[in-house]
């Protein structure tokens, strides 16, 4: 960790290490993945983002299976174990690590340069990557961490990593260059223009073919809740043909046949 301070100058800290487990809402991550400063940084190339689809409505009730929970106990159990284990130390040190290095067997290896060159053929101007060139640039590095961390939850006195464990972090690493393609694309799209299209998806679930202005405020998405942004998302809807205005004391909108 290198620290630049006017009075103290410059300050380099070994053997330090930070993870980060973040969660966020979607609306106040789409603007931190689409902040161009960040990208130039090299923070978001850092960082294995995930935005899965919601469950929610399909989380029906089942019972326990007797192997899922002895699957859970055991991988509890496996992580208590890893973070009661003694801090790898420096010698004479109290706050600085030296873990030791997980070699790659020659398989693992051959994996991850087979990897790599797979990814850094997408990367040139105009191919499948070039969007998330930064990230991509780094997935290779991210997979290789993931197979370690994979080694250690599999292995008690892990001495390398193994083609299985470094196959299912390529893997992985692969699914967060996907998930970062298709996040990269919709930071693109505008903020209003998504909450008019949020505006428009609870209009259609309301049932109702004619919706009140009021019960826009009152009810609607949490982003078009202040007058404003309701008049400007409802503008956009009105612009592109899928709602009318039918009344205007009290106001009232319209859902077009398309649009239910």
């Amino acid at each position: 960790m290198r620290r630049v301070r006017a009075v103290d100058g410059v300050s380099i800290l070994s053997g330090r290490r930070l993870a980060l487990h973040l969660m966020v809402q979607p609306d106040a991550a789409a603007g931190f993945l689409a902040d161009g400063m960040l990208r130039d940084q090299g923070l978001l190339s850092r960082i294995l983002v995930a935005a899965p689809q919601s469950i929610a409505g399909t989380r029906l009730y089942r019972e326990v299976r007797p192997e899922d929970d002895f699957a859970i106990k055991t991988y509890g159990a496996r992580l208590l174990a890893c973070m009661e284990a003694p801090l790898p130390l420096a010698e004479n040190k109290r706050n600085e690590l030296a873990p030791p290095a997980l070699e790659l067997t020659s398989e693992a290896a051959a994996i991850w340069r087979q990897f790599y060159d797979h990814v850094e053929e997408q990367c040139g101007k105009g191919r499948g990557l070039s969007g998330v060139q930064d990230f991509a640039a780094k997935v290779a590095e991210h997979a290789a961490r993931i197979a370690g961390v994979l080694t250690i939850i599999e292995e008690e006195e892990p001495q390398e990593i193994g083609a299985a464990a470094m196959s299912s972090a390529t893997a992985l690493a692969d699914w967060y260059l996907s998930e970062a393609q298709r996040l990269q694309q919709a930071a693109r799209l505008d903020p209003k223009l998504l909450l008019a299209s949020k505006l428009l998806d609870w209009m259609r679930e309301t049932g109702e073919q004619e919706i009140h202005f009021r019960d826009v405020l009152r009810l609607g998405p949490s982003g078009v809740r202040l007058k404003s942004a309701a008049e400007e998302a409802l503008k956009i809807l009105l612009a592109h043909g899928w709602i009318s205005e039918v009344a205007g004391r009290p106001r009232r909108f319209r859902l077009h046949k398309g649009a239910s």
